[in-house]
């Protein structure tokens, strides 16, 4: 019985990997130069304290089409008021709409109650851009420093980019995949998407993360997390 449950679970997850596999697109256009350009502006224009920071080191060709949602682990420095937070994305052709929420996240186990979002952002143009939610009052929400940062498209023409690694916190090598209900990892490429937080920390007491309790934390996920079939 034990090795019928070991075989059906090797199964799962080869099943899991794959279609993640399938989401992986490559576009020989997409340059490094897109991003130097906009990145200048962007960091320019953060008034907040940055708590978790995954957009310094662009995976420069593949981008992933989360069907129908993914969401990656995001580890921060400290929580407070979301105030504003960006995303790389890659698309192909046409229009495309983002949809991004921010859900609870104990020890990348599983997903828990939302607590930020869902925040959408429609008509975004062809190729590659990093989309900046600045948010007003009325939608901005206290987080904690361990979060699900889940996004959808609502076309497979566009998905999110790759950076790696964190300049500030901290993310594991995989993704939450709201179809299969379960963590996967994708071949090849780190799992951490690119994303930036800004957070008012003056907005509520918060207490931040020593590295010692951020690698406790990864040891935890480690343990639980299946070995990626190869």
């Amino acid at each position: 019985m034990r090795k019928i449950c070991m075989t059906a679970l090797a199964v799962l997850l080869s099943v899991s990997a794959s279609r993640a596999q399938e989401r992986l697109q490559h576009r020989p256009d997409f340059a490094a130069g897109d991003w130097s350009h906009a990145g200048a502006e962007l960091h320019a224009a953060l008034r907040d304290s940055i708590v978790y920071d995954n957009s310094r080191h662009l995976i420069v060709g593949p981008f992933f089409t989360p069907q129908p949602e993914a969401g990656d682990d995001l580890h921060l420095i400290a929580g407070g008021l979301l105030t504003a937070f960006i995303v790389g994305y890659y698309n192909v052709s046409g229009a495309a709409t983002m949809t991004v929420t921010f859900y609870e996240n104990t020890a990348d186990a599983g997903v828990g109650a939302p607590v930020a979002g869902p925040y959408v952002a429609r008509s975004l143009p062809p190729n590659f851009h990093v989309r900046r939610f600045q948010l007003p009052d009325s939608m901005q929400a206290f987080i904690g420093t361990d979060l699900w940062c889940a996004i959808r498209f609502d076309t497979p023409n566009a998905g999110v980019v790759f950076s790696h690694p964190p300049s500030v916190g901290t993310s594991h090598d995989l993704f939450w995949d709201f179809g299969s209900a379960q963590t996967a990892q994708i071949q090849g490429v780190p799992a951490n998407f690119f994303i930036m937080l800004e957070v008012d920390t003056a907005a509520v007491a918060v207490e931040e993360r020593t590295w010692s309790a951020i690698k406790a934390l990864y040891r935890t996920s480690a343990a639980n997390r299946a070995p990626t079939p190869p």
